[in-house]
């Protein structure tokens, strides 16, 4: 499979260790854990310039990164679905998140 001209083994996306990482977090004062697509982590960390993050590790900063948005969360939304959309939001080109907002809203 070639991606933006960067070449990438099928083997390796779809491989059980390339899914999601764990990562242990708390939610109002209690201990948690959400889990995220390792492509997304690693873009997010790329986007926060956070190096070392391998699949299914936990890199400490990164996870510190996802307890800030999880921090930073309005109190009524789901907490996996806020820190994933959160972050995707954060890597996406802007025009990207505009138009699935837009889609969003139409939809309604």
């Amino acid at each position: 499979m070639v991606y933006n001209n960067i070449h990438i083994e099928a083997k390796e996306i779809f491989s059980m260790s390339a899914y999601q990482t764990k990562y242990h977090i708390k939610v109002d004062g209690k201990r948690t854990m959400i889990t995220v697509d390792n492509y997304l982590s690693k873009m997010y960390a790329a986007k926060l310039n956070i190096e070392g993050v391998e699949n299914g590790q936990q890199s400490p900063e990164l996870r510190a990164a996802i307890q800030k948005l999880v921090d930073d969360r309005p109190m009524d939304s789901h907490v996996s679905q806020h820190v994933r959309m959160s972050m995707l939001f954060q890597v996406a080109q802007p025009k990207l998140v505009a138009a699935a907002i837009k889609q969003t809203e139409m939809e309604l």
